[in-house]
């Protein structure tokens, strides 16, 4: 339960930033599928969340349309190391201040919306999966 509270916590703070996840979901019993459920697996930006306000604790995310259950979702994210030498530059910026004082939401802020696992307990727990290079680069205007 703790994990998927951490989960939780961390996708809704992500949510704004398109948080690429992959997520599972059953698909209801069909003529075409012998009148089983059959598991599917969906993938891409998070769109909305609901449940929060039932008791039952079941919380869904939206994922392309789809309703998938959080113990059915993971983000796709990337570790500190992966920051480039312009988001390096810019988180030190933000963590360095003349006047002494530095703002932690800020600093969270930018990590989520570079998609980064600030403190490497989603990846390394296995509930989330490594992001590849590409998936989260800028497209260059033109």
């Amino acid at each position: 339960m703790e994990k998927q509270l951490n989960i939780l916590k961390n996708l809704c703070a992500r949510l704004p930033y398109r948080t690429i996840c992959e997520g599972y979901y059953q698909e209801e019993p069909s003529y075409e599928n012998g009148g089983q459920y059959e598991t599917k697996k969906v993938k891409g930006p998070i769109e909305g969340i609901y449940g929060l306000e039932n008791d039952d604790g079941e919380v869904f995310f939206t994922i392309n349309g789809i309703d998938c259950e959080l113990y059915n979702v993971k983000p796709y994210l990337r570790s500190m190391s992966d920051m480039t030498k312009e988001e390096t530059r810019k988180y030190r910026a933000l963590t360095s201040t003349s006047s002494g004082i530095i703002s932690a939401e800020k600093i969270v802020d930018y990590l989520n919306s570079i998609h980064v696992d600030y403190m490497d307990e989603l990846l390394s727990s296995g509930a989330a999966i490594k992001a590849p290079k590409s998936m989260y680069k800028k497209k260059k205007q033109s």
